[in-house]
């Protein structure tokens, strides 16, 4: 699997992001698209940049399983005085010793302990792997919903403060009316009590953009600059058409399933391990050894040799079936959490599914009751350019017009998040990057 790269910092970056197809940017400053936030964040996050240096550990762990296969050299040597005395052979000496000794290892068969050390390496490689793009995943959804946050609440609160302006002109001209003797206390009342919930939703709105905005510092590092914000095109979101189609790329894609089934891999690995070490070594050796001043004797002796060595711990028997019986416990235990994570993950994303259909249909509705506040709005406009309306029906209109477009404004990004929710439950928001 092509994965990522640990970014030197003398190198120029090219960022290409697997999910770019999603994030359309208006005019505007480099730097605050939604799509160069991420890139950003990816590049930055500590998290991120951690998980892939456990990458490179893992990459390393594996190779040092592969030197499991090249040769081994050993030198030994020993030097110093040694005092000599055979009375049998009348001999007596005080000579410098010397000896030293060169041995050249091949392993030739270790039963299943090299194949099970490179295989345990490769499947923990891919464990991190899979381990930094659900990082990867979760912050750039994270990242999404901050941004989209932000834009949502800013653009809600200015459609509410118009319509406080428009209720206030509205209870103006009511209160006016009624004292010209046209009017009644009631509509003032009814008037002020709209305006009263709008001032409430106002309170509310205003504490979620507040919320969204430090959440957008925290996760960003800076400020969010509204103006250079711009929305995805909805468009361009159509990665997964169906339910059963998420299900069936969850199955490639989700970092969950993924890494729960490298633990399965890696238990495996572990339970044949315990299996090898009761496997028998096979090596050749080739060994030169120099000896002088043997044994009281002026002179050297050397030897040199090459032969097979069969090394077999038979003690190890015993204590192998406690070790085997857990590590298979392991193997089952790994298997059904398996399960449980692909029931949870298949369940989260029914969900996703189901609530991004329920916000296509109220974005649906919401956008038929906007068309219909737009009709009642110029028809009263109308009227009141001819002269056979009044300002009073106008701002009436004009409040259910905003009423509308504040309810659609919220919708829109409610179905927009939905979809970015399916696609993170499925696995799909991560970066892939190359230096160059």
């Amino acid at each position: 699997m092509k994965f990522l790269n640990i970014i030197s910092s003398n190198k120029v970056v090219q960022l290409k992001t697997i999910f770019w197809l999603l994030l359309v940017n208006s005019s505007g400053v480099l730097g605050y698209s939604l799509e160069d936030e991420i890139n950003q964040l990816m590049i930055q996050n500590p998290e991120i940049i951690a998980e892939r240096f456990k990458i490179k550990q893992a990459e390393a762990e594996e190779d040092a399983a592969y030197s499991n296969y090249s040769p081994v050299v050993s030198a030994s040597g020993q030097t110093g005085f040694q005092s000599y005395k055979d009375t049998g052979r009348a001999i007596s000496s005080d000579l410098h010793h010397y000896k030293y000794r060169f041995e050249l290892t091949q392993n030739l068969f270790k039963g299943l302990r090299d194949q099970v050390a490179t295989a345990g390496a490769a499947a923990n490689i891919s464990l991190k792997q899979w381990s930094a793009l659900k990082l990867e995943n979760d912050l750039i959804y994270k990242g999404i919903v901050s941004y989209l946050n932000v834009l949502q609440y800013h653009r809600m609160l200015l459609a509410i403060n118009n319509k406080v302006d428009v209720l206030k002109r509205f209870i103006s001209l009511k209160q006016k009316s009624q004292a010209a003797g046209s009017g009644t206390v009631i509509d003032i009342y009814q008037a002020t009590f709209s305006l009263q919930k709008i001032e409430q939703q106002r309170l509310d709105i205003n504490g979620k953009y507040r919320a969204a905005f430090r959440q957008y510092q925290m996760i960003f590092e800076h400020d969010p600059v509204i103006a250079e914000m711009s929305v995805p095109n909805t468009q361009l979101i159509k990665a997964l058409e169906s339910l059963e189609q998420a299900l069936e790329r969850a199955k490639s894609t989700n970092a969950e399933l993924a890494m729960s089934e490298r633990q399965i891999e890696i238990a495996e690995q572990e339970k044949k391990a315990v299996l090898g070490k009761y496997s028998p070594e096979l090596d050749v050796v080739a060994a030169y050894e120099r000896e002088t001043n043997f044994q009281g004797i002026k002179g050297a002796k050397t030897d040199s040799s090459v032969f097979v060595r069969l090394t077999w711990d038979f003690n190890l028997a015993n204590q192998l079936g406690d070790q085997y019986r857990s590590a298979a416990e392991k193997v089952h235990s790994q298997k059904y959490s398996f399960q449980a994570t692909e029931q949870d993950v298949e369940e989260k994303i029914k969900l996703a599914w189901e609530r991004k259909q329920l916000f296509q249909q109220q974005l649906e509705v919401s956008q038929n009751t906007l068309k219909i506040a737009k009709d009642i709005y110029q028809a009263r406009e109308k009227q009141n350019n001819k002269g056979s309306g009044n300002e009073i029906d106008l701002l009436n209109a004009k409040s259910q017009l905003l009423g509308a477009k504040i309810a659609l404004i919220n919708v829109t990004f409610e179905a927009l998040k939905s979809s970015y929710d399916l696609l993170h439950a499925v696995g799909l928001l991560h970066v892939e990057y190359k230096s160059v």
